[in-house]
């Protein structure tokens, strides 16, 4: 199990590794990796997961028609 994914769990957060192997303490998850500069999603896509960052960063940004890039946080 991804130790990195336990926070997010309230019933292990506190438990040993062995209580926690016991409870089957689980989060349906997949770990996907970007590489820097990758798109992730696009303004206007459908998003239809939550997305949590466990490591690393990422950079938001407004893109407008005439094509002018606006940072909005990161």
């Amino acid at each position: 199990m991804n130790q990195d994914l336990l926070f997010f769990c309230t019933i292990c957060r506190e438990k040993s590794p062995e209580e926690i192997e016991q409870i089957r303490c689980t989060i349906d998850h997949v770990i996907k990796t970007y590489k820097r500069g990758e798109l992730i999603a696009a303004q206007g896509d459908r998003i239809s997961h939550l997305y949590m960052l466990t490591k690393g960063k990422v950079k938001t940004e407004i893109i407008s028609q005439s094509g002018l890039t606006v940072s909005v946080e990161e």
